[in-house]
C-alpha cells in the first residue's frame, strides 16, 4: 500500500502495518465480519494490478495452493506451510489434492461419478440423471436453498397497491406450487411466503397467505379470500400495469408474469401486460435511480403497478436483505416498492445493536421485522432458488456454506 493510500485509509479510521489491518469504528457494526469475508476485502499484495489476473494465482492464505491453472482445469495441493490458527475461521483441509475440471459434458461427468472416478459434480446433474441418483442413492444428493428470494413486487405508492388489502389479495391468490413449476420445477425452486431465505439470520417459518396458515408453510392458494379483499378495498375493475423482461430475469419469468396477469383478472382487477427487452431496459423502470441518474420512481406513471424481481444476499446478515429493499432514502437503493416506514429504520438499528450484545434477541428482532413486512404484503415472495450437487459414494463430511456453497476443503474421501 502506497503512502497516499495509507493516509486516506487512516483518515477513515483504518490503520495498516506489515502484520495487521486495524479498523477503528465510530459505532459498533455487528455485520463487519460478514462484510470482511466478501471478495473485495480479500488481502492481496499492494502492487497487485486492478485488472483481472486471469489464470495467474495471487498470493493468499488457506489450506491449498494452486499448482497449475488452465482454461479447462485447476490443480491444487495441500499448503504445507499453513498453520491452523482457528478451526472455526479456517480449518486445515482433509484431502491432499483437489483437481477441478471445467467444460465437461454433464452425462460424461455423471458416468464418472457413478464409476467412482469423480467425487463432486459442482454443476447440477441433468434432470434424468438426478432422478436416478435420488432414487438409488439419495444420500449422494445435496440440495440447499440459495440466499436468494424471487418475488412479485408492488408499487405501494399509487392505487391499487397503496391499499394493503389489495396486495394481500394477490398474495392469497398466488399458486406458489404452480410458480415453482413455471420457474423450473421442485429440483430448482422451493416455494416461500417469506422475504428471508431458510437457514438465514432471523428466519422463522411463517406464511399467512395460504389456506392453512397455522401450519406456517404454504399449502394452497385462497382465491375466495383474495376476491373478498378486492371487494372490501373497492378495487374491482382498477387498471394494473404488469411489467416483465424477456431476458435478464430467471428462466420462466415471462410465463410467471403471464400467469400473474391472468390471476389479477380472475380476482377482479384489469391488468395491462408489457414485456421489455433486456435488463438494461427493465430495471431502470422498477428501481430508484442511482444518484442523479434519470429514472422512474414508485408512484410515477411509468413505474409498473406490479413486476417480478429478486434479491440475493451480498453478505449473510438480515439487514442486508431488508434495508436495501425497504428502507427510506439512499439506504433503500433497491426499494422498487416505494415503501417508506421511518420506524422500520429505527427497528433495524435496534436489531443491529442487539447483535453485538445478544445475538439470540437480535435474531428474534429480525424475525419480527420480517413478519411485519410480510403481513403488510410489501412484496409477494414466491420461491427460493435451489442449488444441487451430486457426490460420490466415497465422499463424506460434505458441508455447505449458505453463501459460498460447497466447502471442498472439508470433504474427506475413503
Amino acid at each position: 500500500m502506497d503512502e497516499a493510500a495509507l493516509e486516506c485509509d487512516l483518515s477513515r479510521g483504518i490503520e495498516t502495518n506489515e502484520e495487521a489491518v486495524t479498523f477503528h469504528l465510530a459505532t459498533p457494526d455487528a455485520d463487519l465480519p460478514f462484510k470482511l469475508a466478501l471478495p473485495f476485502t480479500f488481502p492481496v499484495p499492494s502492487d497487485t494490478p486492478s485488472e483481472d489476473q486471469g489464470l495467474e494465482p495471487l498470493p493468499a492464505t488457506g489450506p491449498y495452493i494452486v499448482t497449475e491453472a488452465g482454461p479447462k482445469h485447476v490443480e491444487m495441493e495441500r499448503n504445507r506451510t499453513l498453520v491452523e490458527w482457528s478451526a472455526a475461521a479456517q480449518p486445515d483441509g482433509f484431502v491432499d489434492a483437489i483437481s477441478w475440471r471445467f467444460k465437461e459434458q454433464l452425462h460424461g461427468a455423471f458416468s464418472r461419478l457413478q464409476a467412482g472416478d469423480l467425487d463432486v459434480m459442482v454443476s447440477e446433474p441433468r434432470p434424468q440423471d438426478l432422478a436416478v441418483l435420488r432414487s438409488t442413492h439419495p444420500d449422494q444428493v445435496l440440495t440447499w436453498p440459495a440466499p436468494f428470494t424471487i418475488f412479485v413486487g408492488f408499487d405501494t405508492v399509487k392505487p391499487p397497491f397503496d391499499d394493503e388489502r389489495v396486495r394481500q389479495a394477490v398474495s392469497f391468490a398466488l399458486d406458489r406450487g404452480h410458480l415453482v413449476d413455471l420457474l423450473g420445477g421442485p429440483t430448482l425452486q422451493r416455494q416461500t411466503c417469506q422475504i428471508l431465505p431458510p437457514n438465514y439470520q432471523g428466519y422463522q417459518p411463517y406464511c399467512p397467505y395460504t389456506l392453512e396458515p397455522e401450519n406456517l408453510v404454504w399449502s394452497a392458494p385462497d382465491p375466495d379470500r383474495a376476491k373478498a379483499l378486492i371487494e372490501e378495498a373497492g378495487a374491482a375493475g382498477t387498471p394494473v400495469d404488469v411489467l416483465v423482461a424477456d431476458n435478464g430475469l430467471p428462466p420462466g419469468s415471462v410465463d410467471v408474469m403471464e400467469y400473474v396477469r391472468d390471476l389479477l383478472a380472475e380476482i377482479g382487477l384489469e391488468p395491462e401486460f408489457e414485456i421489455v427487452h433486456g435488463a438494461n431496459a427493465y430495471f431502470p423502470r422498477i428501481l430508484p435511480p442511482a444518484g442523479d441518474e434519470p429514472g422512474t420512481f414508485a408512484g410515477t406513471p411509468r413505474h409498473p403497478n406490479i413486476f417480478l424481481s429478486g434479491w440475493i444476499a451480498d453478505y449473510l446478515g438480515a439487514r442486508n436483505f431488508i434495508e436495501p429493499q425497504f428502507a427510506c432514502g439512499e439506504a433503500g437503493f433497491a426499494n422498487g416498492h416505494g415503501w417508506c416506514d421511518e420506524t422500520l429504520n429505527e427497528r433495524m438499528d435496534e436489531a443491529s445493536g442487539l447483535q453485538v450484545t445478544d445475538p439470540g434477541a437480535a435474531n428474534r428482532a429480525w424475525g419480527e421485522i420480517e413478519h411485519q413486512l410480510v403481513d403488510a404484503a410489501v412484496q409477494a415472495p414466491i420461491t427460493n432458488p435451489l442449488t444441487t450437487h451430486a457426490v460420490s459414494d466415497r465422499a463424506e463430511n460434505v458441508q455447505v456454506h449458505l453463501q459460498w456453497g460447497l466447502m471442498l476443503s472439508l470433504i474427506w474421501v475413503q
